[in-house]
């Protein structure tokens, strides 16, 4: 669908790493599948919002689960 919309967010596990090491592992995350839709699927870069949490933020309860980009189309 042309109008879709695509939120990503990269997440890194607090078990591992510095908070500085985790917020750029979670920004190289984002990074990689933003350039993925663009260059797999040809999705505009203005249709893709990325951001990174680095280890501020745990989505999941179990560490090794938070090494994500979580993508959610609208």
């Amino acid at each position: 669908d042309a109008d879709r919309v695509f939120y990503l967010t990269g997440s890194a596990d607090k078990g591992t790493g510095t908070a500085s090491i985790n917020k750029r592992i979670s920004e190289k995350r984002a990074k990689v599948v933003t350039d993925y839709l663009i260059n797999k699927f040809g999705i505009s870069v203005d249709r893709i919002t990325s951001e990174s949490l680095g280890d501020v933020e745990q989505p999941f309860a179990e560490n090794s689960m938070n090494r994500v980009c979580i993508c959610i189309a609208k």
